[in-house]
Formats: structure tokens, C-alpha cells, sequence
């Protein structure tokens, strides 16, 4: 019985220090300034055809969602993630979808059948889910318009009006016209 509650307490001790170690993960490989942490920069194909860089971006605050298709709580949100789209598209704030590591005929078809319209870029080789520390999906950045990271979710919104709350929330001079 004591050799299984020291089993227990590795397994999970090790599971806490792996998960330290992928949060940590992001702000070792992100550029960091003072206590500032830039948004890594990339660059990747878009289900769309071209290709879009976080560059693009800059100007306004961001939302950058990290997804897969198998994923339930991803699927959850996606919802919630295209209403918010909808609603706000035209607005001071860009939201981006990257999904990672799988097939992008496959992530056409699941875009298509789900009715999404947001940009979704194709981390096929998770090069970039790697680069920003991802350690599950959905993984949400809230990034400002000069590029630092201003918040982090792991796990979905419960709803368009949580994903609105939070940019309130962390960017509160930008306007949701409503």
C-alpha cells in the first residue's frame, strides 16, 4: 500500500512540474522585455490559401486560439469563437484560429461543415504550438497591438459573451461598438 501512495505522489508530482514546464514554456521562447513578453512571431499557410504572419496583426489587439479538430472542448467553443466574430470582425480587434497538426483537407472540411468564416492557420508541423509552449487545446492568447501578451486561457470560453468580457477585461481602451 505505501509503495502505491509513492507511485501516486511521483506520477503526480511529475505531471505538475510537466505542466509548470509547458507554461513556462512560452515565456522562455517568447522574447521577453523586463516583464514583458513579446508574441513570438510567425508566419503560416491559411485554409484560405495565403499565408499570414503575426505581423499582420499588429495595430490592434488580437485574439489567437490554438485548436484541434478532435477536440471537444474545442469544439465547444467554436461557437461561441464565431459569434464573436461575427459580431465584432469590423471592430479594434482580430481573432485568429491556428489549428495544430493535422491535414488541412481535413480542417477544410471541418471549417466548412461548422460554418466558420474567422482566419484559421495551418500549424501542420506544431512548430509554432511549440514556439508559444502549448500544452493542451484550446489554448487562447490575448495579445495587444504591439504584440505582447497580455493574457492566457487554457480551456474554451463558456460563451461569445465571456470571449467579449475577457478583451474587456484586458484591453479596456479598446471599444466593442455594440
Amino acid at each position: 500500500m505505501r509503495i502505491g501512495k509513492q507511485k501516486q505522489l511521483f506520477f503526480t508530482l511529475y505531471f505538475l512540474v510537466a505542466i509548470a514546464c509547458g507554461v513556462l514554456g512560452c515565456a522562455r521562447s517568447a522574447k521577453t522585455e523586463g516583464d514583458v513578453v513579446m508574441a513570438p512571431d510567425f508566419t503560416l499557410p491559411s485554409l484560405d490559401g495565403g499565408t499570414r504572419s503575426l505581423a499582420d496583426f499588429r495595430g490592434r489587439p488580437l485574439i489567437l486560439v490554438f485548436w484541434r479538430i478532435n477536440c471537444p472542448s474545442c469544439e465547444y467553443q467554436m461557437p461561441f469563437l464565431q459569434a464573436f466574430y461575427e459580431k465584432w470582425s469590423d471592430d479594434e480587434v482580430a481573432l485568429v484560429t491556428v489549428n495544430v497538426g493535422e491535414p488541412p483537407a481535413m480542417v477544410g472540411e471541418y471549417v466548412a461543415r461548422h460554418g466558420l468564416t474567422f482566419p484559421v492557420l495551418l500549424d501542420t508541423r506544431q512548430q509554432v504550438a511549440q514556439t508559444y509552449g502549448i500544452i493542451g487545446v484550446p489554448f487562447t492568447f490575448l495579445i495587444d497591438a504591439e504584440g505582447i501578451v497580455r493574457a492566457y486561457k487554457v480551456g474554451p470560453f463558456q460563451g461569445s459573451e465571456a470571449i467579449e468580457g475577457a478583451v474587456k477585461k484586458v484591453f479596456p481602451d479598446v471599444e466593442l461598438k455594440m
